[in-house]
């Protein structure tokens, strides 16, 4: 049998539920959790009961193939989940005023490594200085409490500088138009933020260089 969901790729782990109904899938490319409900499939229990007795199994005539659009099958193997999207019955208007509830960062889990280098650091309080998505993070050792400069960045923050009195501290983000954020590392409080560099590369060595200087 082949079902599809996954995007192409492999699919490096696949596991049954404990009590057998349910499979759980984890592909490689699209990196999606599928859950899978596991049913029995009559038409073979029926052929296998016919075993060699020569007798005829009621086996289900499988039904024609259903005949996509042209260029959707491309587009579902890449998306599997769009074939099972459907427009709600009875959907609600659109209310566009302001939610009355406020979402805060509660705790940042890892930070990140997998294209940076040299981006953790200590404040003049030892406490650990980092970044994360967007953010940049202070976590105090002793009291188990992290501190957010949140809100500045307009992208993910790809580098980290901290001057030599380790009071400020200096983070660049992604674009093609970055801007560099100058910032307490005690308060997290913002001090300046520089932007429009013409070259991103370039803007982001000078600033950050100045500060360990």
């Amino acid at each position: 049998m082949e079902f599809s969901a996954h995007s192409p790729g492999s699919i490096p782990s696949v596991r049954f539920s404990y009590d057998d109904q349910f499979v759980l899938s984890v592909g490689s490319q699209d990196r999606c959790l599928m859950q899978w409900r596991h049913l029995r499939d009559t038409t073979i229990d029926v052929a296998d009961l016919a075993g060699d007795s020569g007798e005829d199994s009621e086996l289900d005539e499988e039904g024609e193939p259903s005949i996509l659009p042209e260029g959707a099958e491309a587009y579902l193997s890449s998306r599997p989940w769009a074939g099972a999207i459907s427009q709600p019955s009875a959907a609600p208007r659109p209310d566009p005023r302001k939610p009355l509830e406020d979402i805060r960062v509660e705790w940042v889990y890892g930070f990140r490594s997998m294209n940076c280098r040299n981006n953790v650091r200590y404040n003049v309080r030892g406490d650990v200085v980092f970044h994360a998505a967007g953010l940049g993070v202070v976590y105090d050792k002793k009291r188990d409490q992290q501190r957010f400069h949140a809100g500045y960045h307009a992208a993910d923050v790809l580098c980290l500088a901290v001057d030599s009195t380790r009071r400020f501290c200096a983070t660049g983000e992604e674009g093609d138009r970055p801007g560099i954020n100058v910032w307490d590392t005690q308060t997290t409080r913002l001090l300046c933020r520089l932007e429009n560099g013409p070259h991103c590369g370039k803007f982001f060595r000078c600033c950050l260089l100045s500060l360990l200087l």
